[in-house]
């Protein structure tokens, strides 16, 4: 091999390796600021706030968000909203959380809220919430959360604080007030037992089970709704039940 040949191998090879080094030392830096972010930050879920406050030491907390994420450490959720990626060893993070975060004011209700009181078997197609604002849906790196919109009148109804975790509270529909929201959405019921089809058939929610809810509930929410409503419809049918 000439000379000029065997300067320019030894230069390729010094090129792979600083590139291993630089990738390397990439993969080092990235994980100590995953370290520094979960000593500062207690959740799994935070906000762009949170975040920059956490890498405060740094001179540009931002090329280091930028950094977390190209390597996957973190997950942009939404702008401003973030998760730690799954391959950092985090507490899971909680879509319900993150509902509240992506758009408000909202509670979650519907299925979402069914499968949480175990009305329903476990859904994972999307977190599904209730807003007085315009209907809206985000597809996320996370999941797709669903938000459809509800009179004001009606919001403020059937609505309780649900503690997920430890001191960590989401607004969320009782369980008649998620079911309210869900038969408000189908075209006209003719009849009870087509409300009967509905609950037992296409939910396959248990008739003991239904038997359980509070009609006073019913009635307090059927109140805000038209007496030739769904919703209507359904409180009759609760109180036909013993």
């Amino acid at each position: 091999m000439s000379p000029r040949n065997l300067i320019l191998t030894h230069l390729e090879e010094l090129k792979i390796d600083f590139l291993q080094v630089s990738t390397h030392n990439g993969y080092i830096v990235t994980k100590n600021l995953v370290q520094i972010i979960k000593n500062k930050i207690q959740h799994s879920e935070f906000d762009y706030i949170a975040l920059t406050g956490a890498l405060s030491g740094y001179a540009n907390p931002r090329n280091q968000i930028s950094k977390l994420i190209r390597h996957g450490d973190i997950v942009r959720v939404k702008k401003g909203i973030y998760v730690f990626g799954p391959t950092v060893g985090a507490a899971p993070f909680s879509h319900a959380i993150l509902a509240h975060w992506i758009y408000g004011p909202s509670y979650l209700s519907c299925e979402t809220a069914l499968a949480y009181y175990g009305l329903i078997p476990e859904r994972v197609e999307a977190t599904i919430s209730m807003t007085p604002k315009r209907d809206v849906q985000f597809d996320t790196p996370v999941g797709r959360f669903v938000y459809h919109p509800i009179k004001t009148s009606q919001y403020t109804l059937g609505m309780t604080q649900v503690e997920l975790y430890p001191n960590r509270y989401v607004l969320m529909a009782t369980p008649e007030k998620a079911l309210v929201d869900m038969i408000n959405k189908l075209p006209p019921l003719p009849t009870l037992a087509s409300v009967q089809s509905w609950l037992h058939d296409s939910l396959r929610i248990e008739p003991e089970s239904i038997i359980k809810l509070s009609k006073t509930r019913f009635i307090t929410i059927a109140q805000a709704y038209s007496k030739q409503s769904n919703v209507a419809l359904l409180q009759r049918y609760r109180e036909g039940l013993k």
